[in-house]
């Protein structure tokens, strides 16, 4: 089974900005999907552009979504690899935001981990990833946390 971690970003950036840094963010290769690093890790990312994904992405409180992200981390081989990978992945969506502020959210499956909203990122304080995964810790000390259910 893979873990899936979705970003929904109001950034006004195309899909080939969007991997490109991401490709740096993780020396991941290019692929007919988007990304790829190894067995281990997949990203895609898509224009916001239809009624539909339009609709997921409001869902998920980003007001005027523009572009969607997927992180699929799938089989690892180990808890240490499976927390690295997440580390990575957490980094790489800070970079994203970093580089391209607009109000976003990343979900893990259907659960909020993280909100940037006026120019501030928020972790959900209610993610149990932030307890169960020792690697996050510093991205922990960095930012704000608070309940977002």
């Amino acid at each position: 089974m893979a873990n899936e971690y979705w970003l929904y970003s109001g950034a006004d950036v195309t899909r080939e900005q969007v991997l490109a840094l991401l490709a740096t963010a993780f020396d991941a290769e290019h692929t007919d999907f988007g990304l790829g690093r190894g067995e281990s890790l997949a990203v895609t990312a898509w224009p916001v552009d239809s009624e539909e994904r339009i609709e997921v992405a409001q869902d998920t409180s980003v007001a005027e979504p523009k572009i969607g992200a997927l992180f699929r981390l799938r089989s690892v081989d180990t808890i240490e690899t499976a927390d690295r990978e997440t580390r990575e992945i957490l980094d790489a969506v800070l970079a994203l935001i970093r580089a391209h502020p607009a109000e976003a959210v990343l979900q893990f499956d259907t659960d909020t981990v993280l909100r940037h909203t006026n120019w501030q990122v928020v972790l959900n304080s209610d993610w149990p990833g932030w307890e169960e995964i020792p690697a996050l810790a510093a991205i922990v000390a960095g930012h704000p946390a608070r309940s977002m259910d």
